[in-house]
């Protein structure tokens, strides 16, 4: 798997019941991308970054198990820390050591 690239993992084993999105569709981070029953409830599953759905494994009706790949996200880039994306100001302290 390259950079920018992330499966998203069955949570619990059980029934795929809906895919909400497709293959080609951007998603947020949080929206939900599949339904799953499990302990006979469903559950919204939300994708845990934002990025693009690149590959589906399964169709609706399939058995999981937990942690099996539910589907491929590409397109996804690292936030970094805060500290790392904004320039020092010059009013900042600058401690010598």
């Amino acid at each position: 798997m390259g950079s920018g690239e992330m499966f998203l993992l069955a949570p619990q084993s059980g029934k795929i019941i809906q895919f909400l999105v497709e293959v080609g569709q951007d998603v947020a981070e949080g929206q939900t991308v599949f339904v799953l029953e499990y302990m006979k409830m469903q559950n919204d599953i939300p994708s845990p970054k934002t990025g693009q759905v690149a590959k589906i494994y399964f169709k609706p009706e399939d058995i999981v198990q937990r942690d099996q790949p539910v589907l491929l996200l590409t397109g996804i880039t690292e936030d970094l820390p805060q500290s790392e994306t904004q320039p020092m100001s010059t009013d900042d302290e600058v401690y010598p050591y």
